[in-house]
């Protein structure tokens, strides 16, 4: 009687990351990159915590995006592609929907009860300014290029704006703008 061999066939990287996909979709779609986000949240926090370099934080905080790719060429190669369109809207749309309603309940029941809601962000071209439409601009016209390249490139110094604040002084401004809107009503 002769003993037979068993061949074992030699599966590449990319077949058996195929089978993962298609194998096992709902845990490729959800488990994997649900683990995979709270794994590197702890590490990150780690590392936060016992102060290492910049550029291995950045790169922590960079890799957390790496579940949506997952999730995103699950969607391409999978023969069942519910699982990753699932995750998808659930992981990507859902938490920018939550961000939105959020922050206009905020800012419209502060408004409905007569507050005050006082915006500070950078509104770089007459467009954005438009859509944001407030009833006071302020212009910190404090430094000649901020920290986002992308930003200063788009930048068009305000035209109209009812303050430009040109120096760090804090109590200063504060005072001037504050009685202006008392003359305007608006405090």
């Amino acid at each position: 009687m002769k003993k037979t061999k068993k061949t074992k066939t030699k599966i590449g990287i990319w077949a058996r990351i195929r089978n993962i996909y298609n194998d096992s979709p709902w845990h490729a779609a959800f488990t994997y990159p649900i683990a995979y986000i709270i794994l590197w949240t702890v590490v990150f926090t780690i590392f936060v915590s016992i102060n290492v370099p910049d550029i291995i934080g950045y790169t922590l905080m960079i890799a957390i995006f790496i579940a949506p790719i997952w999730v995103l060429i699950g969607l391409i190669i999978a023969k069942k592609r519910l699982p990753y369109l699932l995750s998808l809207l659930i992981g990507l749309v859902a938490p920018m929907f939550i961000a939105t309603f959020a922050y206009q309940g905020y800012t419209w029941s502060a408004l409905s009860e007569g507050k005050h809601v006082i915006a500070d962000f950078i509104c770089p071209t007459p467009k954005t300014r438009k859509d944001f439409n407030a009833d006071i601009v302020i212009w910190v016209d404090t430094i000649k290029k901020g920290r986002f390249e992308d930003t200063n490139k788009m930048f068009i110094e305000p035209k109209k704006f009812d303050f430009r604040v040109t120096e760090k002084n804090a109590k200063k401004w504060s005072l001037q703008i504050f009685e202006d809107m008392k003359k305007k009503g608006l405090i």
